[in-house]
């Protein structure tokens, strides 16, 4: 499996993942990312390797982990 990863410079990376345990709004990560990794909840299909993401903090209510990253998308 993989997820998509924000880094210190707001470039998208897909990083190979294991899982352990799933749960209906949770899944255990057991190798593949650090905690200091921010993670793209819900990426685009269209997001690739290496493209630049603007960050944005979700708004209060929204579905978030601690160091996770959204990205703003366009509305076109």
């Amino acid at each position: 499996m993989q997820v998509a990863t924000v880094d210190s410079k707001d470039t998208a990376h897909y990083r190979n993942i294991t899982v352990g345990r799933m749960a209906d709004a949770y899944t255990e990560v057991s190798a593949g990312l650090s905690p200091d990794d921010r993670i793209i909840n819900n990426p685009p299909a269209d997001l690739l390797e290496g493209d630049k993401v603007r960050p944005v903090n979700p708004e209060k209510g929204y579905l978030s982990t601690p160091g996770g990253a959204a990205i703003e998308g366009d509305d076109e």
